[in-house]
C-alpha cells in the first residue's frame, strides 16, 4: 500500500497500491466496496477535494486523474505529472486550477 485515506464518512478507507489499483474498503467488514480503474503504474498519492465530491490520484505512469468520488467516474486524465500533489481546501482555488485544464489550457504547477 502506497497511500491510504479515510472516505468522507470515515466508514471506509481508500487505498492506493503498487499494482496501479485504487480500492475503497468497508472498515467494519473489510470487504471491497469498489475500485477506481485507470492508472498504468503504481499509484503514489490520493486526496479528496473540497466537499468530498472529487478525488485526485497521482501515479508513476506520469498521470494525475481527477475522479467524481460520488459516481466513481474518471473525469479527466492529466499527463506529464511528476512528484506529489494535494487538493486545495478552497473550492474556488480548485475550480480555478482544474477548469482551465479541462478546457485544454496549460496551467503550470498542476
Amino acid at each position: 500500500m502506497l497511500d491510504v485515506l479515510y472516505g468522507p464518512d470515515e466508514t471506509t478507507i481508500i487505498s492506493a497500491t503498487n499494482d496501479g489499483s485504487i480500492t475503497e474498503w468497508n472498515l467494519e467488514t473489510g470487504e471491497k466496496v469498489r475500485q477506481f480503474v485507470g492508472h498504468d503504474g503504481p499509484v503514489w498519492s490520493l486526496d479528496l477535494g473540497p466537499g468530498n465530491r472529487s478525488m485526485a490520484s497521482g501515479s508513476s505512469d506520469g498521470s494525475v486523474m481527477l475522479w467524481d468520488y460520488i459516481t466513481g467516474e474518471m473525469l479527466h486524465r492529466f499527463e506529464g505529472h511528476m512528484g506529489g500533489f494535494s487538493m486545495s481546501s478552497s473550492a474556488q482555488t480548485v475550480s480555478e486550477c482544474i477548469q482551465p485544464l479541462l478546457m485544454g489550457q496549460c496551467v503550470n504547477g498542476v
